[in-house]
């Protein structure tokens, strides 16, 4: 290896949650005042726990290679301490909340479990981190606003508004699973209702109320999201509190002993929460179905290349139930916002931009029809696919004429796909299908040119850790076409970045931040100060 970097083995790397390339630091095993810092990059030919590292870089923290040679795993600990490193990555190690979070929701009972420290951060990444930052989400704008959630209870459950219902209504059920599979001792099944929530929770309710935490004023609609949202982290956490003990106390603490609500002085004192009788069955089966439209447009974004902040002109929606589908057609407008359209339209089979395609499964009909399988393909190309589908999804089976005789087919029998149109793209499940136009114009193109610049802003921002509620001076340069966009969306952009001055010039101040950048081969450059 060249000098400022290491080659370890790839399972390391992923234990230490880190990418090739990330900066680590190399310490000496017998003081840790000697250490530089190093690149890390995988290498196939390191056994684990073993590294290989430029001569120089061991010298300036006092070590040397092994004279063992080959080191197996086991053997390093018995090595001297001027043969061993510390090999520290600026991630910290996992707590005791990810290593007990991931032996009672990574594997069933029944299933060997195997323990690295790759897979607890995994785990970790799906449920702990989630929640930490909700509740982090939580406590930044409950203080900036001065929650209180003493005085503050927020409206009835009737009142709220679709999204709160919706969440409170999953938190019910939720409530009612998790204390069902722990009065079974069925840990695992508990674990995963906990971390389905909490993905619900911070992927969709969340994400879809931010706008509501960030307006200014305090008004009925706001003070309902902070009520809905906290009463979600403190059920979650008395829920979780067998699950992940300290996180689930610390949030208690602050959430309802910090807050001055009434309550037991633990967490680990509470009852398990019952559900409040605010299920909606109807609602939860609607939002579900909203979700997996949105799941697939982004699918189909991610398959044909199309960038998320670009926005396009329409997305056709096809719902095999044409309840559901009625039932589903006043959330268009969240599903427009959340797949980046401007127009989104539930249509059935026959109206939307695509075609279906049967193809039978060889390996199950095979038997079954023997020397005639060349026939059924022949007559798979020429039958109504769509009509097929329709079929199956309606009565789990389907009849099609083969040489006079009724051919029984279910649903592993036959495969149909989906296949858009010129320019269209698609993807579905066996319930619904999302079709995307994907023809571009100049309007649609300057759209995705301010969305992707607004993007950057708020990165910079991120980047250059300024308070949240802090205003900036924003100075945009480029060429003719990025001016011409910012005018247009000036206000626009002022508001979602707190700029109270929108500069025609830079300051050339020394707590100015610069970045240069990018966009559709366009160089822009900004310059931001804090004021």
């Amino acid at each position: 290896p060249a000098g400022g970097e290491v080659l370890i083995s790839r399972q390391d790397l992923d234990a230490l949650d880190l990418k090739a390339g990330d900066k680590v630091t190399l310490a000496a095993c017998d003081s840790a005042a000697r250490r530089t810092h190093v690149a890390a990059r995988p290498a196939k030919f390191v056994p684990r726990r073993s590294l290989l590292a430029a001569e120089r870089d061991l010298e300036s923290i006092g070590a040397r290679a092994a004279r063992a040679g080959k080191v197996a795993p086991n053997d390093v600990p018995r090595l001297p301490a001027s043969e061993r490193v510390t090999l520290l990555a600026p991630t910290p190690a996992p707590g005791a909340d990810a290593f007990r979070w991931f032996f009672l929701a990574g594997n069933p009972p029944w299933s060997p479990t195997r323990h690295s420290l790759a897979n607890v951060r995994m785990m970790q990444k799906e449920f702990p981190l989630k929640l930490r930052n909700v509740y982090s989400f939580f406590t930044i704008y409950a203080e900036i606003d001065s929650f209180d959630p003493g005085t503050m209870p927020g409206r009835p459950t009737a009142e709220r508004a679709l999204l709160d219902r919706w969440i409170l209504s999953e938190l019910d059920i939720l409530a009612g699973r998790v204390r069902q599979n722990m009065d079974a001792f069925l840990a695992y099944e508990a674990a995963a209702d906990l971390s389905k929530f909490v993905d619900a929770l911070s992927n969709w309710y969340v994400r879809r109320s931010r706008q509501r935490f960030w307006k200014s004023g305090f008004d009925s609609d706001k003070s309902d999201a902070y009520a809905t949202l906290y009463e979600c982290l403190v059920t979650v956490a008395k829920l979780s509190a067998a699950f992940t003990p300290f996180m689930a106390e610390e949030i208690y603490q602050n959430l309802v002993r910090g807050a001055g609500v009434p309550g037991a002085e633990s967490v680990h004192l509470c009852d398990l929460p019952a559900s409040a009788g605010r299920v909606d069955r109807g609602l939860s089966e609607e939002m579900a179905a909203v979700r997996g439209i949105v799941s697939l447009g982004l699918r189909v974004r991610t398959d044909y290349q199309l960038k998320v902040r670009q926005p396009l002109r329409k997305a056709e929606i096809v719902i095999a139930d044409p309840d559901l589908r009625e039932r589903v057609r006043p959330y268009a407008d969240l599903v427009e916002d959340e797949l980046n359209v401007h127009e989104a339209a539930f249509v059935d089979g026959s109206q939307a931009h695509v075609n279906y395609v049967a193809k039978p499964n060889f390996r199950r009909l095979g038997p079954r029809l023997g020397p005639r399988m060349k026939q059924a393909k022949r007559i798979f190309e020429e039958l109504d696919a769509a009509e097929l589908r329709a079929a199956l999804l309606a009565k789990g089976t389907a009849s099609i004429d083969f040489d006079g005789e009724d051919l029984v087919l279910d649903g592993d029998d036959v495969q149909v796909s989906v296949e858009a149109e010129e320019s269209f793209a698609a993807a579905g499940d066996s319930a619904m299908v999302a079709v995307l136009s994907t023809e571009l114009d100049e309007d649609l193109l300057d759209e995705g040119f301010y969305r992707e610049l607004l993007h950057r802003v708020q990165n910079l921002r991120k980047a250059a850790d300024i308070e949240y509620t802090r205003r900036i001076r924003l100075f945009v340069e480029g060429a003719e076409r990025t001016a011409r966009i910012v005018d247009q969306n000036k206000d626009h952009l002022m508001a979602e970045t707190l700029c109270t001055e929108l500069a025609a010039t830079p300051s050339g101040a020394t707590e100015a931040i610069d970045e240069a950048f990018h966009i559709d081969g366009e160089r822009i450059r900004l310059e931001m100060l804090p004021l």
